[in-house]
């Protein structure tokens, strides 16, 4: 936090163990608050005027008691923030004793701890977090007393989204209670906690068909020409069937010649490859996929998913790890039309490199509904659409988000009210999540694409 006039600020990362008091007072060119600079500055005036000129002595006594109260709480403030520099560490710990998970958009509580700490009556100590993403409203804690205990704060904070939230640092402020002189420095916690993992949102809207996406012959998939199943499916018999062929209780019960043959060779499940086009705030396309694999494991079926900002990481193949990975790959994330199209293809060839001698004939795409809004997610569905017809596999898209029809109306309302107290300029971008809803889905009927809604 950089100095200001009328703030001094401490920048101790990276800096030595020790540091002297001189080396402290020149790093805090201005300690006085604006409050205590004005009461400087009216000593000054009496000094410098009707103490030097006028010898009065009620000014003498009122600008010298002014300076040396001033003085006294400066030094105090000032060596009260060596020690605790020194001395004072901090950490933050999610409420993982009670087996609790933080949700997003769900208030949590997150417990600060720090070591023993001893202030001086009259003085306080302000502790304030600041994360390392996204600028998030943190609770002014303050500390006062002497305790050989460790001091315990508890935060309250409603993450927006999903994500590993690290805390940078925290912010420390001491103070006297007049308000008169303070210090500010910044306590970065240990490098490997203070790492919060935020889930998304479960998903209470409706779920999407289950769709099979590679294929393969013989055993695994349905031969029309030939049948290569077991033999189990009945039928009259023929010369050209053979005599092992028959099944003789059958003719010693009717009379009539039966044979066995083969049946239909054919599996329902194959693999079923998703992709998420998710950046850090579509929870909803990430609530969504993971009740789709919910579903998959309930039924037996091999999935086998990617999203953006997967990099070099390993598909996922279980719900479990498919919410690790959208969670770790939050903040690499991004909608860049130049690299979207070639991290599909990564994506595609580590699934046709996983299914092996099989093909892939489609692919679901889960697209966040709250974002459609956005120009360049239409633009990139459209991309991989197109991509994906060039490889001869059918684009797929199921649109996640709204989990009622109320939260549906309330979206359009507020959109109608924008819209009658906003005039929107003429473009052929849509206006609101709703509209962007009806270009991709027009998109996709003029292309012949599958979408779910």
């Amino acid at each position: 936090m950089p100095s200001t006039a009328l703030s001094a600020a401490l920048r101790f990362e990276g800096a030595p163990a020790r540091r002297t008091l001189l080396g402290l007072i020149v790093q805090v060119p201005l300690l006085f608050s604006a409050r205590g600079f004005l009461l400087l500055l009216l000593a000054t005036v009496f000094v410098v005027g009707p103490v030097r000129s006028d010898n009065d002595i009620v000014a003498s006594v009122l600008s010298y008691s002014l300076l040396i109260s001033l003085s006294g709480f400066g030094i105090m403030t000032l060596t009260q923030a060596l020690r605790l520099r020194r001395s004072v560490s901090m950490q933050a710990y999610p409420p993982d004793t009670d087996g609790s998970v933080i949700t997003a958009g769900t208030p949590c509580r997150v417990i600060i701890r720090t070591t023993p700490v001893s202030i001086l009556p009259f003085f306080s100590l302000k502790v304030s977090a600041e994360f390392d993403q996204e600028a998030l409203p943190s609770m002014e804690h303050r500390i006062t007393g002497s305790s050989d205990a460790p001091r315990t704060l508890a935060e309250t904070i409603m993450f927006p989204h999903r994500g590993l939230w690290r805390i940078r640092c925290f912010h420390l402020t001491l103070e006297d209670r007049l308000g008169l002189s303070y210090v500010n420095w910044s306590v970065l916690p240990p490098s490997e906690a203070s790492t919060l993992r935020v889930t998304p949102q479960p998903h209470s809207g409706r779920s999407f068909p289950v769709l099979s996406s590679s294929e393969r012959p013989g055993d695994l998939y349905q031969d029309s020409r030939q049948r290569m199943g077991d033999p189990l499916d009945l039928k009259r018999y023929h010369p050209s069937d053979g005599l092992k062929k028959i099944v003789w209780k059958i003719f010693a019960r009717a009379g009539e010649l039966v044979s066995r043959h083969a049946e239909n060779s054919m599996t329902p499940e194959g693999q079923v490859v998703v992709y998420v086009l998710a950046g850090p705030a579509d929870d909803d396309a990430c609530s969504a996929a993971l009740n789709y694999l919910e579903t998959l494991e309930e039924l037996r079926l091999e999935a086998l998913l990617g999203c953006d900002g997967m990099g070099e990481r390993a598909l996922a193949r279980t719900r479990s790890e498919a919410e690790e990975i959208l969670i770790d790959s939050t903040w690499d994330s991004v909608r860049a039309e130049s690299q979207a199209i070639d991290a599909f293809s990564r994506f595609l060839e580590s699934c046709r490199t996983t299914i092996g001698d099989g093909f892939i004939r489609r692919v679901l795409i889960f697209t966040p509904r709250s974002s459609l809004a956005n120009p360049i997610l239409i633009k990139r569905c459209e991309l991989l659409g197109q991509f994906l017809e060039q490889q001869q596999i059918i684009p797929t898209f199921a649109l996640g988000g709204f989990s009622s029809l109320e939260d549906a109306r309330a979206l359009e309302a507020n959109s109608s009210i924008r819209r009658w107290f906003f005039s929107a300029p003429a473009s052929a971008s849509p206006a609101t999540s709703r509209e962007g809803e009806t270009l991709l889905t027009r998109l996709c009927l003029q292309r012949a694409w599958e979408v779910f809604s």
